[in-house]
């Protein structure tokens, strides 16, 4: 089983680098920060070679107390948050306008849903996700984009990375840690090393389990 592993850093790659998994052969990728970055890498990598299961992994921002700093989250849902217009009435998309299709593929109702995926993991939490250019960095756009979003995190590249493999057919999983609340930005509050040692303890249990599981459905 060829399996790549990505992460926009490569102190987010480095969290799950370390690991041991047996019986898996795995390549890794450090994307590069943002959706642009992302899906020029991984669209080359997979260009070059193919691959049994993608995983994106990394740290993300919570819009919930429902998931809190050190949160292990299976992302089932992504959608880009801040490509479009804005306007004194609100944020348009371009699905809003008109401009794309919101229900053709790769997309669902303006989603990137993972739903194949859904079942890899069920003793992990679910998530939804939001993709943006510039992080939520003040009270007032956390809520207005949870609000419009209805979404549980927020990360930099994770719905490129949907994309590309959804358009690819190669099966996919988003695994990501929270590292803070978004929100006015006072990195005090935040706690990246938390999340990347929880990212470090559970992601190898988490590989053997997805190995297992595609084996089965074989």
């Amino acid at each position: 089983m060829d399996i790549l592993i990505t992460a926009a850093t490569e102190k987010e790659l480095m969290a799950v680098r370390n690991s041991e998994y047996k019986g898996i052969n795995i390549d890794f990728l450090c994307t590069g920060i943002g959706a642009s970055a992302t899906a020029y890498l991984l669209t080359k990598k997979i260009c070059h070679k193919p691959y049994n299961l993608i995983i994106n992994t990394g740290i993300c921002g919570s819009f919930t107390e429902k998931h809190p700093i050190g949160s292990i989250l299976h992302i089932v849902s992504d959608q880009f948050a801040d490509l479009g217009v804005p306007s004194p009435n609100g944020f348009s998309t371009l699905f809003d306008m008109g401009f794309m299709d919101k229900n053709k593929a790769p997309f669902t109702n303006g989603k990137l849903e993972n739903t194949k995926a859904k079942l890899l993991f069920p003793q992990l939490k679910q998530a939804t996700a939001i993709t943006v250019s510039q992080i939520t960095s003040t009270d007032q756009v956390a809520a207005e984009r949870h609000l419009k979003y209805i979404a549980d995190t927020e990360s930099m590249e994770g719905a490129a990375f949907f994309m590309v493999c959804f358009s690819e057919h190669i099966p996919c999983v988003q695994i990501r840690t929270v590292s803070n609340f978004t929100g006015q930005r006072d990195k005090s509050m935040w706690d990246i090393n938390k999340a990347l040692e929880v990212l470090t303890q559970k992601f190898p249990i988490l590989l053997t389990q997805v190995k297992d599981n595609l084996t089965k459905q074989k």
